[in-house]
């Protein structure tokens, strides 16, 4: 992985995605009924390590 200063350089404010993240809710989906499989990350990797 890229050191955190070389990334601000690079990318600018962009940076700030990569380095900080995003938290995002599906909030139309969920108003419209839809329903996640696996609502979180931690879920969907166990399935997958439990996968053949």
């Amino acid at each position: 992985m890229a050191p955190a200063p070389l990334l601000r350089l690079g990318l600018g404010e962009l940076s700030g995605l990569l380095l900080g993240g995003q938290r995002v809710y599906p909030r139309r989906l969920e108003d419209q009924g839809f329903t996640f499989r696996f609502p979180s990350l931690e879920e969907a990797l166990d399935d997958l390590s439990n996968a053949s």
